[in-house]
């Protein structure tokens, strides 16, 4: 299949914005981001390519626009560049998360080895950190879970791993969808992948959500999970800051969740774990 011609734009910025605005260039559509000291180089297909909402998510951070520098690629060796940018992930110690050109992680319960291409959920995110971290600790054995927005399919895989069964993932991106298959084989876990979003999708009975998206996504998910989630089954959400916890927990106790844990990271990004009552 022929790749199609991609843009490279480098946005100047600061360390402190780096993952807040990796998660919003995700939401438009951008499929990869290289951080570097000097600020961000993010990847987008030129058909998927929206100037006027690039230009508005800048001025939200206070950034000028006219800054960022746009370079035409008609071919992009993600390989190449993931592996310029990818750094193995250790999560308390426990479970790493690493790509194949990484040596095997020793005195680890878990070894995740993804091949991440271009898209979200790497492990390099504080949030699919925090949401591991939470998940370490939990009895999944035989559990029925999703997860939604599985960028790579890490999430899902862990679950796997820790005894999940049966394990079903969706995204509504092409390129997380078929990593998520590419990396599920990879790591001999068997799982359902499905390219969908959360309007389309009908599936119920679950054991466990794990969602790790966006502050406004998860917010308005929340009544589609409650249906899908058995009662006394668990969500855990992360893709926000520890100043939305009202926003996102409020949304879950109205529609029937009850707080177990949850977990902040340094730069407060915060991961929430529900039962469903």
């Amino acid at each position: 299949m022929t790749q199609p011609p991609y843009l490279d734009i480098f946005l100047p910025c600061g360390s402190n914005l780096h993952e807040i605005l990796s998660a919003e260039l995700f939401e438009l559509g951008f499929e990869g981001i290289w951080e570097q000291d000097e600020g961000l180089h993010a990847y987008v297909p030129l058909s998927d390519y929206d100037q006027e909402a690039l230009s508005d998510l800048l001025h939200r951070y206070e950034m000028n626009p006219n800054d960022m520098e746009v370079t035409n690629m008609e071919q992009v060796n993600w390989n190449e560049v993931w592996e310029k940018s990818y750094e193995p992930i250790d999560v308390l110690g426990r479970a790493m998360i690493r790509a194949e050109f990484h040596p095997k992680a020793e005195g680890h319960e878990f070894d995740i080895v993804i091949q991440p291409k271009m898209s979200f959920g790497t492990g390099h995110h504080d949030s699919t950190r925090l949401i591991v971290e939470l998940m370490l600790d939990m009895d999944m054995n035989g559990q029925s879970v999703i997860d939604v927005g599985c960028g790579t399919g890490v999430l899902a895989i862990l679950a796997g791993m820790k005894g999940a069964d049966p394990i079903m993932a969706i995204d509504n991106h092409s390129w997380s969808y078929e990593n998520t298959l590419e990396n599920a084989k990879r790591n001999h876990i068997p799982m359902t992948v499905e390219q969908t979003d959360i309007e389309s999708f009908k599936g119920s009975g679950y054991d466990l959500i794990l969602s790790n998206i966006t502050r406004n996504i998860n917010h308005s998910n929340i009544p589609k999970y409650a249906i899908m989630v058995e009662k006394g089954g668990q969500l855990i959400m992360s893709g926000f800051f520890d100043h939305d916890y009202d926003f996102i927990h409020n949304q879950a106790i109205k529609h029937g969740f009850s707080l177990l844990n949850k977990v902040i990271s340094e730069k407060t990004w915060i991961a929430l774990h529900y039962e469903r009552i």
